[in-house]
């Protein structure tokens, strides 16, 4: 077996999933102590609220290994020899990064992936390939955690400094248990999403490079 036959998305997949799980884990438990703490807000205080959550720290790894993960994506397009492509792996990366890009760019690389990794594409008529509608769930979902975050979080946070302090920790604390749902909803969903993909690229693997280019047996196609 030479490198070229060995499928680039599983090892990064399994790393993912276990970074969604674990930053799931992490908003579970914010959601539930903010709640508490709206029952005790006359014990809080700012800075008891401002302090860094484990789910901010979740939420920066799992986001470092999403742009593993697409890039991996992105390489894995060019080993099963699709043309056309608009995405490299660096380009994959730098369209999460780059502001106003990363607005859209990110949804273009994974349907890209979707579509490449559909069992019926051939190497040049991926682009008709459709069904990617759990991806622009994905991508929605994440718009509205951004919508959300800029619309409400920048006023909630300066509302600390106001003269009605409990008033003001239990808009932030409402504004947070908020952002944590829809952050919890996006990563189920990119949970599920990243399942699906892998498995693609594992069925596609088996039939182009044979049983031996993936890790486990083969995979039926979906």
């Amino acid at each position: 077996m030479n490198n070229r036959s060995a499928c680039p998305t599983a090892r990064i997949t399994r790393i993912l999933e276990i970074s969604i799980l674990l930053y799931l884990a992490s908003l579970g438990l914010n959601i539930f102590s903010n709640w508490q703490a709206l029952s005790s807000l006359n014990e809080l205080s700012v800075d008891a609220v401002l302090e860094t959550s484990l789910s901010t720290v979740l939420g920066y790894v799992y986001w470092i290994v999403i742009l593993f993960f697409v890039a991996r994506l992105a390489r894995a397009n060019r080993q099963l020899g699709a043309e056309g492509l608009s995405f490299s792996p660096s380009k994959a990366v730098w369209g999460y990064i780059i502001p106003i890009l990363n607005f859209f760019r990110p949804y273009l690389a994974m349907r890209e992936a979707w579509q490449v990794s559909d069992p019926r594409a051939s190497t040049t008529d991926w682009h008709s390939m459709d069904g990617y509608g759990l991806v622009k769930i994905w991508w929605a979902l994440n718009l509205a955690g951004v919508a959300v975050g800029m619309l409400f979080g920048f006023s909630a946070t300066k509302n600390l400094n106001g003269q009605n302090l409990e008033e003001s920790l239990q808009g932030f604390l409402q504004f947070e248990i908020a952002a944590d749902a829809i952050a919890g909803i996006t990563a189920l969903v990119m949970l599920g999403m990243v399942k699906v993909i892998s498995d693609r690229y594992l069925a596609k693997w088996d039939t182009q490079f044979g049983p031996e280019s993936v890790p486990t047996a083969k995979i039926q196609n979906p």
